[in-house]
């Protein structure tokens, strides 16, 4: 693969049906969830105990209602481009309301990416995929800039596999994931048939969605690092996804 940030950007075909789909069986979807969940909380609050914290494309509102939980003296901007992920989100963070503001976006536009408040640091899960390399690089540069010094940046993401038998090993690894997934949360095969069905699994279909345009973890390091970013790391990688994070020195 070529330098990630020469790859043309389409846009991307993400709809409120894909949403619906998301909120009802998205959980099962995606790998270890509640182990992704507790890896970013714990990442959040050891960098940022207190004082703003962004969410890139809060979805239904899980992973926001986690963090709000587990550091009590945040506040949390979430955005997202889905009115009916905003609106379930809100009702699932409702408790946490005097805390949470929600905001719609586009990610790819860069109006939003300037804060009053510099945030201590600031998180997406399963969206930078959504972004070319080109776009990739400028989100964190602008991410870099926002920061305040010290601040964290956290990516849970798909991972594009850097050889064919990487992707072969992601596709039936994920596979499998979402079949045991399916089976504990809902006690039969919905949610997996869904995933086959919709050809959700990037790896087995990667030219089904122009929208995805998955890096490689390298292709992220580097970026991260041309962006100004130091104290890259990888925490977490299981059937095509990891959790990264990186520092804006202080």
């Amino acid at each position: 693969m070529g330098d990630p940030a020469d790859t043309p950007a389409d846009d991307a075909t993400w709809t409120e049906a894909d949403s619906e789909l998301f909120i009802e069986v998205g959980r099962a979807f995606t790998p270890e969830r509640e182990r992704q969940h507790n890896i970013v909380c714990h990442l959040i609050a050891a960098a940022a105990p207190t004082g703003l914290i962004v969410e890139l494309c809060c979805g239904a509102g899980e992973l926001a209602k986690a963090v709000l939980e587990r550091a009590p003296a945040i506040r949390l901007v979430a955005f997202d481009g889905s009115p009916a992920m905003i609106d379930h989100a809100r009702a699932l963070c409702i408790d946490h309301r005097d805390r949470i503001e929600f905001r719609h976006f586009d990610l790819k536009a860069d109006d939003w990416r300037r804060f009053d408040d510099r945030p201590a640091a600031i998180y997406s899960s399963l969206a930078i995929h959504h972004l070319d390399g080109r776009g990739k690089l400028h989100l964190f540069k602008d991410l870099f800039e926002a920061l305040r010094p010290g601040g964290r940046f956290v990516i849970a993401d798909l991972m594009l596999a850097a050889s064919e038998t990487g992707m072969e090993v992601s596709a039936a690894c994920w596979t499998a994931e979402v079949a045991v997934r399916s089976q504990a949360l809902h006690g039969d095969d919905r949610a997996a048939r869904s995933f086959d069905d919709r050809h959700w699994n990037y790896f087995l279909y990667p030219d089904d969605e122009p929208g995805d345009k998955p890096s490689t973890v390298a292709e992220h390091f580097d970026l991260l690092a041309a962006a100004g970013f130091v104290e890259a790391d990888l925490h977490w990688m299981v059937a095509g996804h990891a959790i990264l994070s990186a520092s804006k020195p202080r």
